[in-house]
This record gives C-alpha cells, structure tokens and sequence, in this order.
C-alpha cells in the first residue's frame, strides 16, 4: 500500500509555494515516522521564513519640564524587517503616556512591542530605547502693582 501526503506552504517572506510529497511503503510505524519528519522539516522552514520586526523611533525633540509625555515623544513605528510593511501589535511605552518627567538630559524612553499572529513575523518582544532631554521651566513671578500704607500690609 502506497500513500501520498501533499503538504501546501507558503513561504510569506518570497510569496514561493512548496510542495512536499511523502510516499511511504515501510508499513505504520515506518509511516508515522515519516509523516512527523516531513512535519518537522515544515516547522523549520516555517520558522526560517518568519522576518524580524523592525522599530523605527527616532530621538524626540527637548521639551520643558511640565511637559507630559505624549504622542509626539511616543510615536515609535512597527514594520517587518523585510517588507516595509507596518505591523500591528501591542507597544508598551516606559515611562508611559502622561509621565511629567524631571529636568535634566538623556533621559532614557523605551518601548516593549510585541506583533499580532498571522503578520509573517515573529511573534517575540522586540525593543528599543532612545533618549529624551527636559530643560528647566522658565520662572515667572509677578508682584500686584499697589501700594500700602505705613503700618498697614496689603493682603
């Protein structure tokens, strides 16, 4: 008895079909061996055509102290490494949107992202860091143009 398994892939990264065809004549055991070997050889080359996810995050510009963190400093972009195309997933952002950080210079930003299934990429947490700089707040006092009396303190 003669049996013939077809397995139909498709290579996402080169958009190549593969087939692989297991004829076995050895009886079960020697079947069952070959069907997990063909089975095997699929996962590698599945796994081989998987592409990195690539983020592109350049530095934000210097903003002043009171500023919140937001989406003009947190605005990384997720894309597969060898299509360009943008992928979609989760990004975590530290310290997050909304985080009033302290003045000072090359202050570190980080993004954790992780793609959705089914994208052609690896499904792994991909990071990156850049920096930050935060100038000091200009102060600005202002005194009530009055005048008091002597004895008397205007409140």
């Amino acid at each position: 008895m003669q049996i013939d398994f077809q397995f139909y892939w498709e290579n996402a990264r080169t958009n190549m079909n593969r087939v692989m065809k297991l004829k076995p004549s050895v009886g079960c055991r020697g079947l069952l061996a070959a069907f997990i070997a063909t089975l095997a050889s699929v996962a590698q080359l599945y796994a081989a055509d998987t592409a990195a996810v690539s983020i592109t995050w350049p530095a934000p510009g210097d903003i002043q102290y009171g500023t919140a963190l937001g989406a003009d400093q947190l605005n990384a972009v997720f894309t597969n490494a060898d299509t360009g195309e943008v992928v979609t997933g989760t990004a975590t952002y530290t310290p997050a949107s909304g985080t009033f950080l302290n003045a000072g210079e090359g202050q570190v930003l980080s993004v954790t992202f992780t793609a959705d299934v089914d994208q052609g990429v690896l499904v792994a947490d991909t990071d990156k860091t850049v920096s930050i700089n935060v100038t000091k707040a200009t102060l600005e006092a202002s005194i009530p143009n009055q005048t008091s009396t002597y004895g008397f303190c205007y409140r």
